[in-house]
């Protein structure tokens, strides 16, 4: 989609055709993050079908980042381009992530409360 032919030579890099690869192991899946919106979706009031479409949203959303995050990093790499503010790429997308679980938090939260009604006034 960028412009850029990638290839899989194996299962844990992906690389540029005749370009430099990134190796991709456990920590690169994001299943830490995905856990802990799993659990906090999970912890929380809400009927079944609200928390299952909570996390599948939110575990779709960890993945675009995720996958974004490892293709602007393959592209880094090709180009010699250093990470912004000198961070690890899994920080990196550390941060991002957990912003926009934080996010989708604050929906979560919101979305159960009734819009317009007063409570305990």
């Amino acid at each position: 989609m960028l412009g850029h032919d990638a290839m899989i030579p194996d299962n844990f890099h992906v690389r540029f055709v005749g370009g430099r690869g990134v190796q991709l192991i456990y920590a690169c899946l994001g299943v830490g993050v995905s856990c802990f919106w799993l659990a906090f979706v999970v912890a929380n009031k809400g009927c079944w079908q609200k928390k299952i479409s909570w996390v599948l949203g939110g575990i779709l959303a960890i993945w675009i980042i995720n996958v974004t995050r490892i293709s602007l990093f393959l592209i880094a790499v090709n180009n010699n381009t250093k990470m912004p503010l000198g961070m690890d790429n899994h920080d990196f997308f550390d941060v991002l992530a957990y912003i926009a679980i934080f996010g989708l938090m604050f929906l979560y939260d919101r979305s159960g409360r009734k819009v317009g009604r007063m409570e305990n006034v």
